[in-house]
């Protein structure tokens, strides 16, 4: 036997062998760790267990500048270089390495080349990286591979574990097959809807064998199996999404969905439906009670609707005869009433009667004037219920108003041996004037009806701002109970002293919607056998200062001479128009028809001078079945075929909506029936005079 080569040294030998070994080995070891370099394997095994010195490595690069390019190249070799350009160009815009100053700059750049690295291999893995490329080292394709396959086993791995997770937490049962139609991915919820065996659940488990084992339990239905099995096979394999359901043999409904995947596949929902399907049975079921009643409901229903559209059209056939009766006073009525009042206009222009027959001829006139004004007021009645008539307020006196009502009804009140009584007021009131008036002469027009014979008193008084209108008379009265009643339509009341005075019943009605329409405040206070007592409640205004004016004299052309082409299709108004005209000493040709006005204007279109022509001129041959001649029609045409300017005044009764502005239009004078003689020959001499203007000039 050998003696130990350290049999003689200070230590026993074993431990100068074991020291001696220990000490070969680690100079071999830096010796090979000097001559070769770390894989990138050792160096990402390493980084977990080491810190990053990024700090150390700035304080190299403050020695000397980083080129932004070829950081931007490295990058490049793993994002792409579109994506590499275009996260450095973000870089360099956001920060100014002037500003910054090169430190900084550099650590700023390393960190972004480094974060830009870590999307698609990992924080690790790009300080790795980014070291190697600073230090001058390569990195061999291999171990690149093994990197990258390192990063995309940790991704796949944690995709997977999040997809389960997802589908493992779905309230549904979720299957997924890949494009080869195997089974990759399922839940528990799945398995608990279907009690597949396990043997049958796995991954890479055919689809058609699931599909296969489900005909066979039945639950597709009948039929043939590999022909069912055969087309569920061809929906997923085409991609065609679909919907059904499925009754299962424990009375579960399950509604499948299957979805195609953009990659290729199938992702499969299955949802318990039963508790929707079971409420859905007991709606039906309700339902089904309920379209019963509805029946019978809907049978009453019809029966109440007949009812009612019976009395729907009793109440249409009230409104007709109502618009009936308002267009006969608008019109129908107003031609008798014309004709009397050109009678007495021409009466009043002959001379030789005596102060009696005068005083009569325009007691006649002003009745006529009145009766005039209640039928123009009707027919404004119908408008008021449309909403046509817009109250004009101003400020006016009070007195003059009453004045005016004292001359109206005092020839009635001696008629019906009535004492009209009326206090005079220096009161003031803001309101429309013309309907103020029309409201207090239906008020008096009743009080002298009931209070016949008796006393009737007119008056006025002012209490906290507002002027209180009263009408008193010492008539029968009003029974309380029969007070809201007067105020109806075509309502009147039965009393021995209204029975030679019958009318429509319409004045109170038309009083309180005037009073509404103004906003006036209307109220009726009696007993009976104790009168009644009528108040409006007006607002009261301030006296108005008025400058009084000189009056200037107007020029009058003189009718004597004139020729006048008069047409109205009423006989009684157009002998009335005559004999006016005759007594201003005119020349009248009269035409009581268009045909017969077309001859008369033929025959003496030289001489007439103006043309007086009423609107509403008939039914005539020639015209269209169901359409009327009018006035402004006939003026166009016998202007169209006059070789100089005729002027032409319209007179009617007609309560046509926008009849005034038609005539304006058509350069046609405009008056309305009952004509006032001394209007009427004011219209004609400004009209003659505005002819002798475009004739001659100014």
């Amino acid at each position: 036997m050998y003696a130990s080569p350290f049999a003689e040294g200070l230590l026993p030998t074993k431990t100068t062998a074991t020291l001696f070994s220990l000490a070969a080995n680690i100079i071999v070891m830096w010796a090979l760790s000097q001559i070769s370099r770390q894989s990138v394997q050792e160096r990402v095994q390493a980084s977990l267990f080491l810190e990053w010195q990024s700090p150390t490595l700035l304080k190299v690069e403050k020695k000397r500048q980083l080129d932004v390019s070829e950081l931007e190249l490295l990058a490049s070799r793993f994002v792409g270089e579109d994506k590499a350009k275009s996260s450095f160009s973000l870089f360099q815009s956001s920060n100014d390495k002037k500003q910054l100053g090169n430190a900084t700059y550099n650590q700023l750049l390393l960190q972004h080349t480094e974060n830009t690295l870590a999307m698609v291999m990992g924080a690790s893995s790009a300080r790795l990286v980014l070291s190697s490329a600073l230090d001058g080292r390569d990195i061999a394709l291999d171990e690149l591979a093994v990197l990258v396959e390192d990063v995309s086993s940790e991704r796949q791995e944690f995709s997977q574990n999040l997809l389960q997770s997802a589908i493992e937490n779905a309230s549904e049962g979720i299957s997924i097959v890949d494009e080869n139609l195997m089974l990759v991915a399922w839940n528990k919820k799945y398995l608990d809807l279907f009690e597949y065996p396990p043997e049958l659940i796995y991954v890479g488990c055919p689809v058609e064998a699931l599909i296969r084992h489900n005909v066979k339990r039945g639950l597709c239905g009948a039929g043939d199996v590999d022909n069912q099995v055969f087309r569920r096979i061809e929906y997923l394999r085409k991609g065609n999404p679909h919907r059904s359901e499925r009754q299962q043999a424990n009375g579960q409904t399950i509604r499948i969905e299957g979805n195609p995947l953009p990659g290729g596949g199938f992702v499969m929902l299955f949802s318990d439906i039963t508790a929707y399907r079971q409420a859905e049975q007991v709606l039906k079921e309700a339902n089904l009670d309920l379209e019963t009643r509805v029946y019978e409901r809907t049978l009453t229903l019809a029966k109440t609707n007949e009812a009612l559209a019976k009395a729907h059209e009793k109440a249409e056939q009230a409104h007709i005869k109502k618009s009936q009766y308002l267009k006969a006073c608008s019109h129908d009525l107003m031609q008798p009433l014309e004709a009397a009042r050109l009678f007495t206009s021409a009466l009043t222009e002959q001379k030789g009667l005596n102060s009696e027959q005068q005083r009569q001829v325009d007691n006649i006139d002003k009745s006529l004037r009145a009766a005039n004004d209640l039928l123009a007021d009707l027919a404004e009645i119908a408008r008021l219920e449309s909403g046509n008539i817009k109250p004009h307020v101003e400020v006016f006196a009070l007195n003059a108003l009453f004045d005016d009502l004292a001359q109206e009804f005092a020839a009635l009140a001696i008629e019906q041996n009535i004492e009209f009584r009326l206090v005079a007021t220096k009161a003031w009131v803001k309101s429309d004037q013309h309907l103020l008036r029309r409201i207090i002469q239906n008020l008096v027009g009743n009080a002298f009806r009931y209070a016949s014979p008796g006393k009737v008193l007119l008056g006025a008084r002012v209490f906290n701002n507002q002027v209180i209108i009263q009408i008193l008379d010492n008539g029968p009265g009003i029974p309380l109970e029969k007070q809201v009643l007067v105020f109806e339509q075509f309502t009147q009341l039965e009393t021995p002293t209204s029975q030679s005075c019958r009318g429509l019943g319409l004045g109170l009605n038309i009083t309180q919607s005037l009073a509404q329409l103004l906003g006036h405040s209307l109220s009726l206070q009696s007993r009976e056998m104790q009168g009644c007592k009528f108040s409006i409640s007006v607002e009261k205004a301030s006296q108005l200062i008025i400058k009084p004016q000189l009056a200037t004299p107007v020029k009058n052309m003189g009718l004597k001479g004139i020729t006048v082409l008069c047409i109205d299709n009423d006989p009684d108004v157009l002998s009335g128009m005559v004999e006016l005209l005759s007594a201003w000493h005119c020349n009248i040709l009269a035409a009581d028809s268009r045909e017969t006005a077309l001859v008369e204007f033929a025959n003496h279109q030289r001489d007439i001078d103006i043309l007086l022509v009423d609107y509403q001129l008939g039914y005539h041959v020639g015209l269209p079945t169901g359409e009327q001649a009018d006035g402004l029609t006939l003026i166009a045409d016998i202007r169209r075929n006059c070789n100089h300017y005729i002027p032409a005044i319209l007179i009617t009764a007609t309560t046509e909506s926008g009849i005034e502005d038609k005539t304006k239009n058509a350069d046609v004078g405009f008056m309305r029936k009952l004509v006032k003689p001394a209007a009427l020959r004011a219209m004609i001499s400004a009209k003659l005079a505005q002819k002798l203007q475009v004739d001659y000039g100014d």
